[in-house]
C-alpha cells in the first residue's frame, strides 16, 4: 500500500491539487495525509475502500477522509473523474465554520466514506467550475468558491447513510480468493454465504449493482493481475487457476475489466518494476 502526502503534488504557493483524469486501468491502493473529494464525470467502475467494495457511476461524488485506504478501478467503458485534494488544516476549518458538531460529508464516522449522487445539471456546473479554477492560481479564493457552491447543494440533499454490506456477504467476498475456490465456480462462494443462491444474487445486485458472476470474475481477475504483474506464472496456468477452461474467454473477461490483454498487462506492469 502506498502513502501519499499533499506536498508531493503542490508547487510553491498552491493550496490544493485539482485534476480531471481518466482511470486507466486502476489506481493503486493508498491512503493519504489530506482530504479528497472526487466525482465521476463519465463511465463507471468501483473502488475498494477500507476493504469494502463501492460501485462508482456517473454523477457519484465521494468525500474521502485522510485515513481512508482505497484503490480505484475503471469499468468496461472507462472511468473519468475530477479529483480535488486539500489539507487537513483546511478541512478542519470548513468543518468548524460550516458543519460544527456535525458528522457529515468529510467528517462522517461511518466505515465507508460518504457517497452522494449529484443531479446532472449540478454535476455539469461543478465540473465547469473546476475547469475554470484550473485556469487560475490554485489559492484559497478558488477553493472556497467551489466548496461554498458544493456545500450549499449538499445541504439540500437529504442525508442518507451509506449501505453497509451484510456481514455474511462481506465475509464470503473476503474469503473467495484462492484457485481452489475459483475452480469450483460459484459453489464455494455460495457455501461461504450459507444462503440460497437466488437470494445471494439479489443481495449482491442491491449493494453492488452487478451479478454474482460479474463480482466473482472481478475477484478472479484481481488474482490474475497480481500473478501477471508480480510473478512469472505462465498465463495458461493463471487461466486454469482462475477456473477458466477456455483461454479466449479468460482473455475477454480480463480485457473487459483491465482494458488490456493479459500479455500486454504483464508487459506494462513488469516493465514498470
Amino acid at each position: 500500500m502506498e502513502h501519499y502526502e499533499l506536498d508531493e503534488f503542490l508547487s510553491y504557493g498552491q493550496e490544493f491539487h485539482l485534476v480531471h483524469r481518466e482511470i486507466s486501468p486502476s489506481v493503486v491502493a493508498h491512503d493519504h495525509d489530506y482530504f479528497e473529494v472526487f466525482w465521476v464525470t463519465d463511465g463507471d467502475g468501483y473502488q475498494i475502500v477500507n476493504d469494502q467494495r463501492m460501485p462508482l457511476i456517473k454523477q457519484d461524488i465521494i468525500f474521502m477522509r485522510p485515513a481512508d485506504m482505497h484503490s480505484i478501478y475503471c469499468g468496461s467503458d472507462g472511468l473519468t473523474i475530477i479529483n480535488l485534494s486539500f489539507s487537513q488544516q483546511t478541512g478542519n476549518f470548513y468543518h468548524e465554520r460550516y458543519f460544527k458538531n456535525k458528522n457529515v460529508l468529510f467528517w462522517s464516522r461511518t466505515s465507508l466514506p460518504v457517497k452522494k449522487h449529484l443531479d446532472l445539471d449540478f454535476m455539469k456546473l461543478l465540473t465547469d467550475m473546476a475547469h475554470d479554477i484550473m485556469g487560475n492560481p490554485p489559492d484559497y479564493l478558488q477553493l472556497d468558491s467551489l466548496f461554498i457552491t458544493l456545500f450549499k447543494n449538499m445541504s439540500k440533499i437529504q442525508s442518507n447513510t451509506p449501505l453497509v454490506v451484510p456481514a455474511w456477504l462481506n465475509h464470503a467476498i473476503k474469503m473467495y480468493q484462492t484457485p481452489a475456490q475459483f475452480k469450483q465456480g460459484s459453489e464455494s462462494f455460495i457455501d461461504a454465504c450459507r444462503r440460497n443462491p437466488s437470494y445471494v444474487n439479489r443481495v449482491i445486485k442491491k449493494y453492488f449493482h452487478e451479478t454474482m458472476t460479474q463480482m466473482l470474475n472481478e475477484k478472479k481477475m484481481r488474482y490474475a493481475a497480481i500473478q501477471l504483474s508480480q510473478l512469472n506464472t505462465p498465463i495458461k496456468r493463471i487461466c486454469s487457476d482462475c477456473g477458466f477452461d477456455n483461454m479466449g474467454h479468460f482473455f475477454r473477461v480480463f480485457k473487459k475489466i483491465y482494458g488490456l490483454t493479459p500479455n500486454k498487462y504483464r508487459l506494462r506492469h513488469q516493465h514498470l518494476i
